[in-house]
């Protein structure tokens, strides 16, 4: 998969309405001429997520995120600006064509080698004879061929270069191969498949393309193999960032607005068959705030299914505080008397599962329940050391009238006075909505940034100003560094011909200036809109002629004469004397 011609970046960006594109992930409500909702980006109760129809971006006053279509889906979905557009072309129906791998950059030769090596195990599950194994050990699973086909299971050879020898025959160099984790060197120096024997789990990041593997062993004569195998970390693989199967989980997620995190890929697959689909799996590793980033941005409510052993409990407990942090509502799910997912709906049906994980238990009532589980509550020792144990988990919980209820409730069924565990959890709780030192704090806004942000934003009303109004201004009379980055892009979209706010966000690059930007363009009574051009010179007048602006050509001017460099010296005077108070 190569790089996507302008052309068809255009041609998406002006067709994809941001108003549909945003409705599919969160619900509008209209709001006048524009819309409004939810922030997606950060907690919060009254709505202050704006779209604005008109001018195609969206920008949130509450946490200064701001952006167009584009951005807005490589925001929510976690992706790249190109998988961004890759996102909005499948949903408009729009074809995108690929380029030869060789002419691509090294990261989508590597996308290109992973979705070569899946579709070379998935033939391989499908039509070699070898693979009869696998093929009943999946029936033995209740896993059909369309389920297999959804989670693109395949079967990678016993074979020492069965997929090297497979990918290098299609054209991809070895470092390619190697960089992906594909293959690896033998003790004899040269490459052999990192994958081989075993059952295949394409791992997927959210737009759907696989961007690692795990595979599992089916030879149990294999003691000395681990059960499974995972991809090392790769230019487009981190452990850390991914929930298997999320690309499959998303659209239920949010219609559910809760998502089941299990431990396995066998768990998804299993509760999938079952038709529970807003499930995804942490696969073995430490549970991770960037996860949590991803759980936040698909829905409000996360719900843990862990073994009900003390391993699975206390890999529970970790997950909470992480999911909590990031404001999400977290139950913990128990499957009594089963060992996974697969066990308890063979035994239970998938109705008990979905009434189970319905009224599972706040995750405060599980810890407590848990901990206390483990402790002599007729031992004045044991049942303080557990109450500890329970404290630092309802402190995470934001809500005053909420935490002082399970604070009760760990009272009342470890038999402590309720004054002193109210007391202990309410300890060093910062107030909600206080200020968070200095950035929380009001900062004044000086005379002159204000004109700055004004003139800027009249700039992007109003582009035809640059060279009548503005004509005199370059960027470094601004001395806001956001502001003088926005002018730069302004002068750079006329000269090349930009004429849209929402294509200029995308020049923007930077996540920050890009909301900045937006934020700026939908900012409402900023100035006096039937006295735009009196407004707009009065701007250029604060910018080019302030006192701090004369200081600054001084300060050139000096420094330029000690150093005798006679060119910037006349640079320096020319500037001095064109900020000279007589100029207003």
């Amino acid at each position: 998969m190569g790089a996507i011609p302008q052309n068809v970046i255009d041609d998406i960006r002006q067709r994809a309405d941001i108003v549909r594109v945003i409705s599919e992930y969160i619900p509008l409500k209209k709001a006048g001429a524009n819309f409004k909702a939810l922030c997606p980006f950060h907690e919060e109760k009254t709505p202050s997520f704006n779209v604005n129809t008109a001018k195609q971006i969206f920008h949130c006053f509450g946490c200064q995120e701001g952006g167009n279509a584009i951005s807005f889906v490589m925001k929510y979905e976690n992706v790249s600006f190109p998988e961004a557009v890759r996102v909005l072309a499948a949903n408009m129906g729009i074809e995108i064509e690929s380029r030869d791998a060789k002419a691509d950059g090294e990261i989508e030769r590597i996308y290109s080698a992973l979705k070569a090596a899946s579709e070379f195990f998935r033939a391989r599950l499908e039509e070699a004879p070898e693979t009869a194994p696998a093929r009943e050990y999946m029936k033995k699973r209740n896993i059909d061929p369309q389920l297999a086909g959804l989670f693109g299971l395949g079967w990678a050879p016993d074979e020492w270069e069965a997929l090297t020898g497979h990918l290098l025959k299609k054209g991809f160099e070895l470092k390619t191969i190697e960089k992906a984790g594909l293959c690896k060197p033998s003790s004899k120096g040269n490459a052999i498949d990192r994958f081989r024997g075993r059952l295949i789990f394409p791992i997927c990041n959210a737009g759907g393309k696989p961007i690692a593997f795990a595979g599992r062993v089916l030879d149990e004569s294999r003691k000395d193999a681990p059960k499974y195998l995972n991809s090392p970390e790769t230019p487009v693989y981190s452990k850390s960032r991914v929930l298997y199967g999320l690309h499959l989980a998303q659209q239920a997620a949010r219609r559910a607005d809760s998502l089941i995190i299990v431990e396995g890929y066998m768990d998804v697959i299993a509760l999938r068959a079952a038709g529970v689909e807003n499930t995804v799996a942490v696969a073995g590793v430490a549970f991770t705030p960037r996860q949590a980033e991803a759980i936040k941005r698909t829905c409000e409510n996360a719900v843990i299914l862990f073994d009900t052993d003390e391993a699975g409990i206390k890999a529970a407990q970790k997950s909470i505080p992480v999911l909590l942090d990031q404001g999400l509502k977290v139950k913990a799910l128990s499957l009594p008397g089963a060992k996974d997912p697969d066990e308890f709906i063979g035994a239970n049906g998938p109705e008990k599962f979905g009434e189970l994980a319905k009224h599972a238990p706040a995750f405060a009532e599980f810890v407590i329940d848990t901990v206390l589980a483990k402790a002599d509550l007729n031992d004045i020792g044991s049942k303080t050391e557990a109450a500890r144990e329970v404290i630092p988990f309802l402190k995470k919980i934001k809500d005053g009238i909420e935490r002082s209820q399970y604070a009760q409730l760990l009272a009342e069924r470890a038999r402590i006075d309720p004054k002193v565990i109210e007391k202990e959890v309410n300890r060093s709780i910062p107030q909600q909505g206080a200020p968070a030192g200095p950035r929380g704090a009001e900062q004044k806004t000086s005379a002159r940034s204000l004109a700055e942000k004004i003139l800027i934003r009249i700039l992007l009303d109003r582009p035809e100003y640059l060279d009548s109004y503005a004509s005199a201004l370059a960027p470094d009379d601004f001395s806001n560094k956001e502001y003088m980055e926005i002018f730069r892009l302004i002068l750079l979209a006329r000269e090349r011909e930009v004429r849209t706010i929402s294509e200029i966000v995308d020049m923007a690059g930077s996540e920050g200036l890009g909301g900045q930007l937006a934020g700026i363009s939908v900012e409402k009574d900023l100035f006096d809109e039937e006295k735009i051009e009196k407004v707009a010179q009065d701007c250029v007048n604060r910018i080019k002629y302030s006192p701090q602006t004369r200081k600054n050509s001084l300060q050139a001017l000096s420094e330029a004469a000690e150093r005798r460099d006679s060119e910037s010296f006349k640079k320096a005077e020319k500037k001095y004397i064109e900020s000279r108070p007589d100029k207003l």
